[in-house]
């Protein structure tokens, strides 16, 4: 064999050897990219702990309307409602008798 083969010979199984390991390479630098890469950050809007000037900024830029807000209520606003219920109640069993026994029924 002649040199000039020989070096041809070994030209053409380092290329072939540098192919196969930079196609290695880049799958391998492909593949940790793609289990590196995190996921993007979120924010639950329906937690407590989100700042609600943030909240609601985020909010109205998505362009979701605020939600509403409940006054906050006392013991006594409270014990109001149950007894304003009970008077419903007591008035439509005064203007309807037979609907007595319906309550009573209940257990």
């Amino acid at each position: 064999m002649k040199t000039q083969e020989l070096k041809s010979l070994i030209k053409e199984a380092v290329r072939e050897v540098l192919k196969e390991e930079l196609a290695n390479l880049g799958k391998q630098k492909i593949q940790e990219s793609i289990n590196s890469q995190e996921e993007w950050p979120t924010i639950k809007l329906n937690t407590g702990n989100t700042n609600p000037a943030l909240r609601q900024s985020l909010m109205d830029q998505m362009g979701i309307p605020a939600p509403p807000t409940a006054k906050p209520t006392t013991f006594a606003e409270k014990q109001n409602v149950y007894q304003d219920m009970l008077a419903q109640v007591a008035s439509e069993m005064r203007q309807n008798p037979g609907e007595v026994n319906n309550f009573r029924s209940i257990s």
